[in-house]
Order: C-alpha cells, then structure tokens, then sequence
C-alpha cells in the first residue's frame, strides 16, 4: 500500500438500465430484461467475492424515473445482501432515471435503505472516514445541466476523494475537451456514466472510466463491463470484469448478386429493406405489410432477404 493510501476496493458500474423494454429485439426482449437482472446480480456479486468495500453506481441503474415497484424491490433486495456485510453503495441518477419529484430516488424509496445513499442534484461530498474515502458527485435531473458538470464538485476530508457522476461523452465537448475538465477535478478515481461501451477517460493526473452497460442495449454498442478499482497503489489499478450473460457478434453484411448466365430469363440477389420499401415495389410476400414498416421485428431495416427472378416476377427464396 502507498503512503496515507488507504487500502480500499470498490466496484465502478454504470448505465445498468433495468426495466428497459429493448424494442429493437422484438419479442426477445422480455429474456434480454430477465438476463439483466441476473447479469446486475452477478455484479453485486462480484463485489462479495472481490472484497470490495464500496459500490458507486454513475447514473441510471433503472431505464426510467418511474419504475415498475417490483423492479425497484428487487434491486433493494440485491441490495440488501451487500450492505448486511458492510458494503457501502452510492447511487447518481443519469440521464433516463433522473431525479423528478416523484421519480424513484426523490419520491424517498431509497429513504432509509441502510447503507444507501443517493446523491441530490447539488454537489454533494459523502465521508467514509472508517475507510480514510469521501465520494464527491452529483445526480442529474429534469433541469438545465450546468455547463460545467465538474462545477462545485469538491474534494472530502478523507484522504482519497473519488469523483461520481454521470456525463455523456458527446456532451462534454470533444475528447480535449473532456480530458481538460477530468485534469482540473484533481480526483483519485473518477467514476463516469453515460456511455454503453467501456472507455477509459483518464488524464495522467487522474484515472477515470466508463464501465459501460452490463448487457447490451442498443445494436452497436456494448456490452461493457464492471470496473473494479483498488485504491491501494501509487495509482489506482483498474480491472475490467466482463460478466454480460448474453453475448453479441456484428455482422457486415455488403449487397451481392449471384452469377447469372442469362440475366434477362433470371437471377438472384440479396435484398435488406432499410430505409426505402422496395420490398414491397418487388411484390415479396414479407410480413412487413401485416406488422408495419416500423416494427421492430418485421420493419424495414429488420430483415434481408433473398430474392430471385425467374424473367417474369420476383420471388422470396430466403
């Protein structure tokens, strides 16, 4: 351990998002909101095993302000087996749970959940002085942003001060831009949120991350990880810890055509419907007509398909 470092773990998770309803993936998106809850379990659990002391959550645990009652027992439950060790957990709200009067952190269903804390929209410093830590962080809510974010975010009395909030990375100005405001906040770790994927963010002064989200949320990015952060070295050391349960390939597929010998009597060709209806201009029987041009499933953009023409009509072979 360096000197006056105090020896302390903590687990980094951000942009969790449960209760979200995953439109994109059509009817499988009520097992992907079931393995998210696992997958947020498994994290929790992830803090037992690594004797973690602290668990700093950078914005939006849940998809939106308001949700489902149940969702929010589960999570007080997962909770539960954490602070009945010992564990500390700091919540900032982000940019989909953010506080509103009668949203889940302002409407109190937090109050009084022991070893919970969420941070208000002031900038506020929360002492751990059992474990020589304070956190410094703010949650975001239904007002205009500040245009600084880092703006009265103050160091604690403790030794080791870890920043904690949420802030969008295309928000913050660009890259530079963002690196210059991490640099000014002087933190030993700053813990971010507000990214799906994971990215480290760190200036050589000062550490900082986005874990990204646990499973994957959107087609393109994701899934993260949780970060887990010793504090115990000259430098915070920083160790990724992949637990997503699903698992996700891009594929890039090119427009093809197959070889014909005579392509006035016939041919083949592949077809994805985004963005134009041209499948239906083919005359392809899809199910694009019976379920909209926008549903997630069968609605362009959604489906490729094979075509093929016999020198009279287009026909659906795949």
């Amino acid at each position: 351990m360096s000197k006056d470092k105090p020896e302390v773990r903590f687990l980094h998770l951000a942009d969790v998002h449960l209760g979200a309803s995953f439109p994109w993936l059509g009817e499988r998106g009520a097992a992907h909101r079931k393995r998210l809850r696992q997958t947020f379990s498994d994290a929790l659990l992830q803090a037992t095993n690594s004797s973690a002391h602290l668990v700093l959550i950078a914005g939006d645990l849940f998809a939106s302000s308001h949700p489902h009652p149940e969702l929010t027992e589960f999570v007080i439950a997962q909770f539960a087996r954490l602070t009945a060790s010992g564990v500390e957990i700091v919540i900032a709200a982000g940019e989909a749970d953010a506080l509103t009067a009668q949203g889940v952190y302002a409407g109190g269903t937090f109050d009084g959940v022991a070893g919970v804390t969420v941070l208000p929209a002031a900038p506020k410093v929360v002492e751990f002085p059992g474990l020589g830590v304070a956190v410094s962080g703010r949650s975001a809510a239904r007002v205009k942003e500040t245009a600084d974010p880092f703006k009265g975010l103050t160091a604690g009395r403790q030794a080791v001060t870890i920043g904690l909030l949420a802030l969008d990375p295309n928000r913050a100005g660009g890259r530079e831009a963002l690196a210059r405001a991490i640099a000014g906040t002087h933190f030993a770790y700053l813990a971010l949120g507000g990214s799906h994927k994971m990215m480290d963010v760190g200036t050589d002064g000062v550490p900082a991350a986005y874990p990204g989200s646990l499973e994957l949320m959107v087609r393109t990015d994701g899934p993260g990880v949780a970060l887990l952060v010793d504090l115990g070295g000259e430098r915070p050391s920083v160790t990724p810890l992949p637990i997503a349960r699903g698992r996700a390939q891009r594929l890039v597929l090119e427009p093809a055509a197959f070889p014909s010998v005579d392509p006035r009597k016939g041919f083949e060709f592949v077809n994805s419907t985004q963005g134009a209806q041209n499948v239906l201009i083919y005359g392809i029987p899809t199910q694009i007509r019976e379920h909209g041009m926008l549903d997630p499933l069968w609605g362009q953009g959604n489906q490729i398909y094979r075509v093929g023409f016999d020198g009279q009509q287009m026909s659906l072979l795949e």
